[in-house]
């Protein structure tokens, strides 16, 4: 393969680890971490030998300074990941505003902000791989209401920016998995979680081993011809 190079923000979690491993194997390079400060974001960093560089999506300084300092490594990216985010499992009575805000400016704001300065360092026939959820698009009864804003809003974006790069023949597509099997899970009630487990037709969370398999189909230059769609990764739990 063409070495292509790749960009993954979020890139220290439990997905987008995977996401690196998967795509350092298959010989993306330069492969670019971003994240924010973590135990794991080093640990990923310093296995797989990749460009780490720290960013804080609440703040502009921040993001511009990651990007500037991304684009010094590489003139043009090929493939732009943005699996970043956080969650949060609260309800209309116990959610405040100051915990809306922080979740839609991290999960939403966050990567609009990335495409802005990532805009003109995709190269053309580049690929956009998003990370968005089922509970943006299905009712939850685990996750609260900012997080499936925001993931409904991701897709939304993603399929704005779809045939906003149309001519410059850049895909853009938005994976939507159900429960995965992650650290991200640990905020959520055991015995909650269980019961959803029951309901999934395959009995299980998925890996996210195979969430980054389909990362990696999207990112590819087979791919080519799929663009503003929302890949459903579920298990069965909704079909279409």
């Amino acid at each position: 393969m063409e070495h292509r190079s790749v960009c993954i923000v979020g890139s220290g979690g439990g997905i987008g680890t995977q996401i690196v491993k998967l795509f350092r194997k298959k010989g993306y390079d330069p492969l670019v971490m971003m994240d924010r400060p973590s135990n794991d974001f080093d640990n990923i960093s310093r296995g797989y030998e990749s460009e780490k560089i720290e960013i804080n999506l609440e703040s502009d300084d921040s993001i511009k300074n990651a990007f500037y300092k991304a684009k010094e490594i590489t003139r043009k990216i090929n493939v732009f990941i943005f699996t970043a985010g956080i969650v949060e499992n609260k309800n209309l009575k116990n959610l405040n505003l100051d915990e809306w805000n922080k979740v839609l400016s991290i999960n939403l704001t966050g990567f609009y902000k990335c495409m802005v300065e990532a805009e003109n360092w995709i190269s053309s026939n580049g690929r956009i791989v998003t990370l968005g959820s089922m509970a943006g698009h299905q009712g939850s009864f685990v996750t609260g209401p900012a997080y499936a804003a925001s993931k409904g809003g991701m897709e939304g974006f993603t399929k704005y920016l779809a045939s906003y790069f149309a001519d410059r023949k850049i895909t853009a597509n938005c994976i939507a998995p159900g429960p995965v099997d992650t650290k991200m899970l640990d905020v959520h009630d055991r015995l909650k979680l269980e019961e959803r487990k029951k309901l999934i037709p395959l009995k299980r969370f998925a890996k996210p081993e195979e969430i980054a398999a389909a990362v990696l189909f999207l990112a590819s230059e087979d791919s080519g011809y799929i663009t503003g769609t929302v890949m459903p990764i579920n298990a069965g739990m909704v079909m279409k």
